[in-house]
């Protein structure tokens, strides 16, 4: 039996690397037995006041399961493990073979058009999906299996998602998703076509991610935007946990198509037109927000021609082309007509980068 047993005293003693960066309080009751080489546990749990990388989850997780272990072999048989997020029911069968390293899954999740606000909390608690700061409302539906390695597992199934509206700190209204679905197979993950929509403004996209096991995923995904407001569709990317350190206002207009490997953005090769007008751009890198009067955009390979360029830094105006190549490391050539330049302005531009404090060691005459 347990009664409140804090999971910073748990982790220690099992020197579980999974509980690191997490905290809460465990209660509950587990029968366990063990005969011939196999252990067997049936019972339930629950965590309360849970903390994951810093981030309170605010609601109870708990799990009624029955497993078993063959020692001589290191497999987990999961009979059943039916776990509530709040009040939101997965359930969870299969075994995990620990003896090889990472260990081999082959595991079912099921759940039926329940509420996913609990885990998108959870997922971005963790970095996936959402923003953790981010109230997430909707239902969500999962007929997934997982086999192979920890590290790296192949899906089989079907995910979806509907009625997600997602509000929080600094989206003036909610960002809202009606419907999204994905069809997961051991070589792809692909989506349907999906809207997400905020005030008057509409994204659409769909996107199809391959080798998705292996270290080097490939990803094709299409974003069309017909011509809005460039703030709604901030706000929908920063609803996503995208784009946190820019904000802006005016006029945007995007149909691009990006394809190529997910960790390498370098080798990324982009097709498509967009368009800004009237555009007040700020990021957390410039002390001065970049203003478009008109900017007409071709994405072609890695990289981006502006055209009918005109635009204002503090007080230089300037007019003309330029275009960027490699997002990664950004090569930059422009044609450019400006009226004047402030030197002394151009040398403030740049935000000066945080500098960490470095640790100081004890010199000699203070070791003495």
């Amino acid at each position: 039996s347990l009664e409140e047993v804090s999971l910073d005293g748990v982790k220690k003693f099992l020197n579980a690397k999974s509980l690191e960066q997490t905290n809460g309080t465990v209660s509950g009751e587990a029968k366990v037995k063990n005969q011939n080489g196999k252990m067997s546990s049936s019972g339930n749990l629950k965590i309360a006041n849970a903390v994951v990388q810093g981030h309170d989850i605010g609601y109870p997780i708990s799990a009624d399961y029955d497993v078993s272990d063959d020692l001589n072999n290191d497999v987990i048989q999961i009979s059943h493990a039916n776990v509530k997020l709040g009040s939101t029911p997965f359930a969870i069968s299969g075994s995990i073979n620990s003896k090889n390293d990472p260990a081999l899954l082959n595991v079912k999740l099921n759940a039926g058009n329940v509420s996913i606000g609990e885990l998108a909390k959870l997922a971005g608690a963790f970095g996936y999906a959402f923003n953790p700061d981010m109230q997430v409302a909707g239902k969500i539906s999962a007929d997934v299996r997982a086999q192979g390695s920890t590290d790296s597992p192949v899906l089989n199934g079907t995910l979806s998602a509907s009625d997600l509206a997602i509000s929080g700190k600094g989206l003036p209204q909610p960002v809202k998703v009606q419907a999204i679905q994905l069809a997961l197979a051991p070589d792809t993950i692909r989506s349907g076509n999906f809207t997400a929509t905020t005030g008057g403004t509409s994204v659409t996209g769909h996107f199809v991610l391959s080798q998705y096991s292996s270290k080097n995923p490939i990803a094709n995904a299409t974003l069309q935007i017909p011509e809005t407001e460039l703030g709604d569709v901030l706000n929908i990317a920063h609803s996503f946990g995208g784009a946190t350190d820019v904000t802006g206002s005016g006029r945007v207009a995007l149909n691009v198509t990006a394809n190529g490997p997910v960790k390498n953005t370098a080798a990324m090769t982009f097709n498509g037109n967009g368009s800004l007008r009237n555009a007040t751009i700020r990021t957390a890198t410039l002390t001065q927000p970049v203003n478009i009067q008109n900017a007409a955009m071709t994405f072609t390979q890695n990289g981006v021609a502006i055209d009918n360029f005109a635009g204002s830094v503090a007080s230089t105006h300037a007019n003309g082309r330029l275009s960027v190549k490699n997002f990664d490391a950004p090569q930059i050539q422009l044609t450019l007509n400006a009226d004047k330049i402030d030197a002394l302005e151009w040398q403030k531009l740049v935000a000066p980068t945080p500098q960490k404090q470095q640790k100081q060691e004890p010199s000699l005459l203070s070791k003495a």
